[in-house]
């Protein structure tokens, strides 16, 4: 697979994903927005530990010697230069990627596909705003299990979406608002990918509960 050898080839542990290919890469320094926009590929394809990873070296930029707090452009080194795509990404990396939570054109529609890496038990995005929507979205590992909660604050009109599963859930006991559901196989659009997924409709105030259980 591509996202392999890219891994493998252009990524350093000390600061991310290269700008330049070389016969050794340890040590080099990188633009901030190559490690975003490789997390956000690496989070479309599943590749959770390898965007949250990205991430955490991304994270470094506010901490360098020069803007302290600023994402500046280049890390290690380089100028006091700011810019949009240093942090930009970096934000969409967090809504889009690992919460998953994917606008659609369509009005009143949104796909979720949130993400744990290994060592994340859970998070929650809260007042979540999507066209004339708001949603909060938290999602929680435990011992055997992975739980879900979407609910839709407010808004002009139901939203209606796909919930879409990673790899693992495959082999899992799914239910949804504490029924049993049987997902079905389709081709994520932001990928082309083959996934499974549920279909979802919410009223404003409603919850939505999705629980992935380990055989």
């Amino acid at each position: 697979m591509a996202l392999d050898r890219i891994q493998k080839e252009w990524v350093n542990d000390q600061w991310g994903f290269v700008h330049q290919w070389k016969p050794r890469i340890a040590g080099e320094g990188v633009g901030v927005v190559h490690n975003n926009v490789l997390a956000q590929t690496a989070f479309a394809h599943g590749r959770t530990d390898l965007g949250w990873r990205l991430m955490q070296l991304s994270a470094k930029a506010p901490r360098e010697e020069r803007m302290l707090g600023a994402f500046d452009e280049t890390i290690p080194g380089g100028g006091d230069l700011l810019q949009l795509w240093s942090f930009g990404p970096f934000l969409e990396c967090i809504i889009e990627g690992v919460a998953g939570i994917l606008p659609q054109s369509r009005p009143h529609r949104v796909d979720l596909f949130p993400q744990l890496p290994r060592n994340l038990e859970w998070f929650k995005i809260t007042d979540c705003r999507i066209g004339s929507h708001r949603v909060t979205l938290e999602h929680r590992k435990h011992a055997r299990s992975v739980t879900t909660h979407v609910t839709l604050l407010r808004g002009d009109a139901p939203m209606s979406g796909t919930f879409w599963l990673s790899d693992a859930a495959a082999s899992a006991i799914l239910e949804m608002n504490g029924k049993p559901i049987t997902p079905r196989r389709q081709a994520m659009p932001t990928t082309g990918l083959s996934r499974l997924a549920l279909s979802f409709e919410l009223q404003p105030g409603q919850e939505l509960i999705v629980t992935q259980t380990s055989p």
